[in-house]
């Protein structure tokens, strides 16, 4: 198990989530970074994130050797894809 952060995060996060936005898109760090797979939070941490999505992170879970079981979310449904943390379940 293990948790990732969720690209398609993004798109609710444009009503709801500005500081989101702010944080990972929009700060003149990350501005150049626009479209790369990893972002610099600018939080208390100064930490490089990862940012994935589900179809991704399923096709890295398979070419290192992973079988993925389930993906968890607060919500069941296609609406869980959006969320902004995922959880995986996978089996070597």
């Amino acid at each position: 198990m293990f948790s990732t952060h969720n690209a398609w995060y993004r798109f609710p996060a444009i009503v709801r989530d500005r500081e989101f936005l702010r944080t990972f898109y929009l700060n003149r760090t990350n501005v150049p970074r626009l479209f790369d797979r990893y972002k610099k939070d600018t939080g208390e941490a100064d930490l490089h994130t990862y940012m994935s999505n589900p179809i991704r992170q399923r096709r890295q879970l398979r070419r290192c050797g992973f079988d993925p079981l389930e993906l968890v979310g607060k919500r069941d449904g296609p609406g869980k894809y959006f969320e902004a943390m995922l959880y995986f379940a996978a089996e070597r």
